[in-house]
């Protein structure tokens, strides 16, 4: 292992607002070099927010919220043994064999152990990124009695690695050199995308008769999507140790997979509130959502659900102080909920 190692951090944050507009962007690196001394996992990680609200007219405002990160990870591999770095040393390191021979070549010993970090050649190269935006419209009529909202969302999830393995050289005769892991000699790469896209748009209607009836009425419609895919490609025969692309690999083994799947949701939605003196409540809902995980002719159903409660903190004979109890409230409910996985 090294002695030490080192991490660095740096944020950056700007914000400002006024009577008609406000934003925030902030940002951060972090590197961090890992803690072997030879062929290192090293870690990086950067990552961007920015956010923003806009009031178009005195009843509408139009924000935005964008974030993006990206990670870089080397993962060190151990590939002439095909275990762990740890049970190499545990099962075959000699304290007093040395780690290279006169001539510079890797020691037997050496090469069953730490062999494959000292040689770094071997390893999986993590990139994974992550975009997400979200746009929200809201806006408000009869003051503030009737309001629209509506959003848009969409997201990226990027997940990439490249796998190189290939053989340890080390020697046991001057001028001789042997291969640890010769059977092993390839390079692997996979790429997996997810593009996910959502949107919400609901109406709400909020007013208070005669000072004692309180009613709130929401009407809404949801749709989710969500498309994923995956390849991965591996190939042996790699022409040169530090191969960095398949194209330079020339061998007879050669593996292909991948997986594509994409699911949609699409929901309306619906809830009545009604609330009496502050004391008395009810609540309806109602869902009525289609999923494409499931067959065609039970892609559909309904949910409802139904609660009702009394606020007894409010009734009159209610003497407790609020320091004690602040609120207090009995509530039931019944209903069912759809399950999408």
């Amino acid at each position: 292992y090294k002695p030490n190692n080192f991490a660095t951090s740096q944020n950056l944050s700007i914000s400002g607002s006024n009577d008609r507009a406000s934003f925030y962007i902030t940002g951060r690196y972090f590197d961090q070099t890992g803690i072997f001394r030879y062929n290192s996992d090293d870690y990086k990680m950067a990552n961007f927010r920015a956010k923003g609200t806009i009031k178009v007219f005195p009843w509408m405002s139009l924000s935005n919220s964008t974030y993006y990160s990206a990670m870089q990870y080397h993962n060190p591999l151990n590939v002439g043994e095909e275990g762990g770095i740890w049970a190499n040393m545990s099962d075959e390191a000699h304290p007093t064999a040395p780690l290279l021979n006169p001539d510079g070549t890797l020691t037997y010993s050496a090469a069953y152990t730490v062999g494959d970090f000292y040689y770094g050649k071997n390893g999986i190269d993590f990139d994974n990124r992550t975009f997400s935006s979200t746009t929200e419209l809201v806006a408000k009529f009869f003051n503030n009695h009737f309001r629209v909202h509506g959003n848009f969302t969409f997201q990226n999830l990027g997940q990439g690695s490249q796998r190189r393995r290939v053989p340890v050289p080390y020697s046991v005769k001057p001028g001789v050199i042997e291969y640890l892991g010769s059977g092993i000699n390839d390079f692997q790469k996979t790429v997996t995308k997810t593009d996910y896209f959502s949107t919400n748009l609901f109406g709400e209607y909020e007013n208070t008769f005669n000072d004692i009836h309180h009613f709130k009425v929401l009407l809404g419609y949801n749709f989710e999507q969500s498309a994923l895919d995956n390849t991965v490609v591996s190939r042996n025969g790699l022409i040169f140790p530090d191969a960095e692309n398949i194209n330079l690999a020339l061998g007879q083994s050669i593996f292909t997979s991948g997986d594509w799947n994409r699911w949609d949701i699409v929901g309306f939605f619906s809830r009545i509130n009604y609330q009496f003196k502050e004391r008395y409540l009810i609540e309806l809902n109602g869902r009525y959502d289609g999923s494409s995980k499931f067959p065609k002719d039970q892609r559909f159903g309904f949910f409802s659900s139904a609660s009702a409660g009394w606020i007894i903190s409010n009734e009159s004979f209610w003497h407790v102080s609020p320091k004690g109890i602040s609120n207090f409230k009995l509530r039931a409910s019944y209903g069912s909920l759809g399950n999408g996985n």
